[in-house]
């Protein structure tokens, strides 16, 4: 089922960029047009996430659509990191020009109210968009006592 979101999204970013192109006329003028190459491509970083996971998919298609719909000076990579918090430092720092964040983890990061934020606001942090829809679903035994998941709760859940 991932998968089939990856490719879908993919397919959405791909037509939608290369849908953005627009129609080049006799007077347009575009920027690539009026200003001379570079000696070397301008190089920037897509922080994806670890590999075989959603976000080195996803970051490695979106650094394939742009590098294919921008000028060949700009090159973009799509680097392996620690996922979605990783990648918020990694935008704060200034190590990435775009990256892959969970919406609960950009919250966090740009409040500042997380422990792997280190209770530092990532003011840096500029735009959101949403690349395929997640949701999450909990189980548990009918005898563990668990009857809700309340902010509340004084249990401390572990992760299987």
């Amino acid at each position: 089922m991932k998968k089939v979101f990856a490719v879908a999204a993919a397919a959405v970013l791909v037509f939608g960029l290369a849908s953005c192109k627009g129609k080049k006329t006799e007077t347009s003028v575009s920027i690539t047009d009026t200003l001379a190459p570079p000696a070397s491509p301008y190089r920037y970083s897509l922080a994806s996430g670890s590999v075989g996971g959603n976000f080195y998919l996803m970051g490695g298609g979106l650094a394939q659509t742009l590098n294919n719909h921008l000028p060949h000076y700009f090159l973009w990579t799509s680097e392996t990191t620690g996922g979605g918090t990783a990648n918020a430092r990694m935008l704060e720092e200034g190590d990435a020009e775009l990256g892959i964040v969970m919406t609960s983890s950009l919250l966090e990061a740009t409040k500042g109210e997380a422990e792997w934020t280190g209770k530092k606001v990532h003011g840096k942090l500029r735009g959101a968009v949403p690349v395929y829809p997640s949701w999450l679903t909990i189980y548990t035994l009918s005898n563990s006592g668990i009857k809700s998941l309340t902010p509340n709760s004084a249990m401390i859940y572990p992760a299987y």
